[in-house]
Order: structure tokens, then C-alpha cells, then sequence
């Protein structure tokens, strides 16, 4: 009996496609691919060793290959990628209105620059003799602060006589001369601020100047 050459040629086509597919991919083989390539098998081995013979010519004649459309091997798709999640809109900051600052009032500053010119009519009242008598000695020790320097009683007649009665004034002004450094500065001070607008150099009213004036000079000794 001879093989049926032709069905053998056709199982091995298919065969040898099923065989290309897998290698031009890389991929392992499938349950698919194996159960074809089996079946193929089987049937060139019987192609080849057991042709079918034709009841009604007694000749010995393969059965007829039914054709069948290769199965092309390929991978499933790629998934698409996950699309990316769409950014968040950026916060909404308020702007802050802008701060409008009103303009203060501020009291005219007093100089305390020191001036090297004094008026003559001013020199008058910074001129002190020398303590010769006990009760003089004790009047001229120094004192940290002037605002101990003046009892109540005093106090009381300065702020009447030589600051127009204005208690405030007189609190303003011990607080600045407590903060120069040196009696140079306070009669600068004195000269430029109190002595003409207030009226020290008048006769009712310089004795009491002076008594001042020679009080503060403790403050710097």
C-alpha cells in the first residue's frame, strides 16, 4: 500500500505553520496549539501507514484531507493605558485688600540736641557760687532722678509759677531731662524750650528759675 502523499504534504504545511507562528512570536505552547499539533500527527501517521481502501473500486485509495484554515497564533491586545486622572484646579487664594494705614498725630518732637550759643539774658540763670554754707552743700548732692528731687511743696510752686499751672508740662519736661546725659544738654534744652516761651527771665519769675535750674544741674554731677 502506498502513503497518501498528499495528505501527508498538507498535514505537514500545516504542521510546520503551527510550529513557525510559535517561534516568530517566542511564546510557550497552548492547550490549542498542543491538541492541533497532535491531532496533525496522528493523521500524517495514518496518511502514511494506513490508507483507506475504496469499497467499490477495491483499490486502495487515502482519505480525502478536509482543508482547514490555519490558526493564526497571535497575542491578545495590549490593555490601552489607564488614562491619567485630570489634574485638580489650583485653590482659589483671596486676595487681602490692602491695608490702608491712617496717619497718626504726633506731637512736635523736642529737640535735646545740644546748642553751643546760649543768649545772654539765659547765661544769667546757669550761673551758681560756690556752696560755702552747709545748707548749700546738702542742696547741691547729686540725685539719680529728678521727679525725687522736688517735694510736693515745691513741686507745687514751680509747676504754678514757671509752667503756667500745667502739672503735665512739668512731668513731660523732668522726664526729658532725665533722659540727656549732661547738664550742657539740659541748658540747651531749657534754653530752646522753656526760658523764653514761658517767661523765666522775667523778674517775678527768675528766682524760681534759678532754684530750678540749680536743682536739675544734680541730675548730672
Amino acid at each position: 500500500m502506498q502513503p497518501n502523499i498528499e495528505k501527508a504534504k498538507t498535514l505537514l504545511r500545516k504542521i510546520s505553520y503551527i510550529l513557525d507562528s510559535l517561534e516568530e512570536e517566542a511564546s510557550s505552547v497552548g492547550t490549542v496549539e498542543r491538541e492541533l499539533l497532535l491531532e496533525y500527527i496522528r493523521a500524517l501517521y495514518d496518511a502514511v501507514l494506513f490508507p483507506r481502501m475504496d469499497p467499490a473500486s477495491h483499490t486502495m485509495q487515502a482519505r480525502v484531507p478536509v482543508e482547514e484554515q490555519p490558526i493564526s497564533v497571535s497575542k491578545a491586545p495590549a490593555a490601552p493605558p489607564r488614562p491619567e486622572p485630570a489634574p485638580r484646579p489650583a485653590a482659589h487664594v483671596p486676595t487681602p485688600d490692602p491695608v490702608v494705614s491712617e496717619p497718626v498725630a504726633t506731637e512736635p518732637a523736642v529737640s535735646t540736641s545740644p546748642r553751643t550759643w546760649i543768649p545772654d539774658a539765659h547765661e544769667k540763670l546757669f550761673e551758681f557760687g560756690v556752696a560755702r554754707e552747709l545748707s548749700e552743700k546738702l542742696q547741691q548732692q547729686p540725685v539719680k532722678d529728678l521727679r525725687s528731687a522736688f517735694s510736693l511743696n515745691d513741686r507745687t510752686l514751680t509747676t504754678n509759677k514757671l509752667f503756667n499751672k500745667d502739672s503735665d508740662l512739668f512731668a513731660k519736661t523732668i522726664e526729658d531731662l532725665n533722659r540727656l546725659s549732661s547738664f550742657e544738654e539740659a541748658k540747651a534744652y531749657l534754653s530752646r524750650n522753656l526760658i523764653d516761651p514761658l517767661g523765666w527771665t522775667e523778674k517775678d519769675k527768675f528766682k524760681t528759675a534759678k532754684i530750678f535750674i540749680k536743682t536739675v544741674r544734680r541730675r548730672y554731677l
